[in-house]
């Protein structure tokens, strides 16, 4: 995922763009339905995308994006652009002035990643 922000940072950066904030969400799952103790579905997903603030002159746009590619990029950045233009000028509108760094946050049971399928199945059976 760092290299999905850096790519971010690189296209903004050489669109002269300073203000902004990106934000990165990656969501993966597994979904068993079991029915009169059989298994009726499996599925397993995964997903991936990111939003983007702009602040330009006192006004923020705002666009999201789950594709990747260079012209996806330059794309969403362009949104976003375009939305700083719909927007009310907020003269208090600023960004912290010190960076954080936040820990991922893990909401999932992480035993359940070894287990097989079968296991996992048998866990629900």
């Amino acid at each position: 995922m760092e290299k999905q922000i850096k790519k971010i940072q690189n296209v903004l950066t050489r669109k002269k763009i300073s203000h902004y904030e990106i934000y990165l969400e990656y969501s993966q799952g597994t979904s068993i339905e079991v029915e009169n103790f059989k298994v009726e579905a499996y599925d397993k997903k995964e997903s991936i995308g990111f939003g983007l603030r702009i602040a330009r002159k006192n006004h923020i746009g705002f666009s999201y994006g789950t594709d990747f590619s260079d012209a996806a990029i330059a794309r969403t950045i362009a949104d976003a652009l375009q939305g700083v233009h719909y927007t009310s000028a907020n003269p208090n509108l600023g960004w912290p002035d010190q960076k954080y760094s936040y820990s991922p946050v893990k909401n999932f049971d992480a035993t359940l990643i070894k287990r097989s399928r079968e296991e996992k199945i048998d866990l629900l059976c």
